[in-house]
């Protein structure tokens, strides 16, 4: 649902924006867990970060697919 919302609202630009919707601190990041809480009639959400879900799985970031929080193959 999240590149869904991404999609609808930067349209075929929106990877240049995936860090920005993962960063729950930015105003676009703001904006997408809004609009998912909306669609899914949730009362919060936070996402996990980057650096929490690496530091987790205790791997090298490098040795990781990220693309979800970069937008960066």
């Amino acid at each position: 649902i999240a590149r869904q919302i991404i999609d609808e609202y930067e349209g075929s630009k929106g990877v240049e924006f995936i860090s920005e919707y993962s960063d729950s601190s930015t105003e676009r990041g703001k904006k997408l867990r809004d609009e998912i809480c909306r669609r899914l009639k949730l009362t919060s959400l936070e996402f996990q970060s980057l650096e929490g879900t690496v530091k987790a799985i205790g791997k090298p970031e490098c040795s990781l697919c990220t693309y979800c929080w970069s937008g960066k193959e």
